[in-house]
């Protein structure tokens, strides 16, 4: 599963530590890459099994619900 998301800051957390709760309660493998210049985007790789992506994607767009306001830099996201 790939991500194109604009909202990392709702994601990684303060400190990486949303994002190092995610990886540890699906078991997936998560590759978050630097933003691009232009757009402020990153790419999001996840990998691993199929029911462990599905709940690391789930578990980050949740993440971005209950978070976009505080720290997540508002802004539009793709899913």
């Amino acid at each position: 599963i790939c991500l194109l998301i604009q909202v990392a800051g709702a994601i990684i957390g303060k400190g990486g530590q949303r994002i190092r709760k995610i990886r540890r309660d699906s078991a997936a493998n998560i590759n978050i890459e630097e933003a691009t210049q232009s757009t402020n985007t990153r790419i999001i790789t996840i990998t691993g099994a199929l029911q462990q992506a599905q709940l690391a994607q789930f578990l980050m767009q949740q993440s971005v619900r209950e978070n976009q306001g505080s720290g997540g830099g508002g802004g539009g996201r793709r899913f």
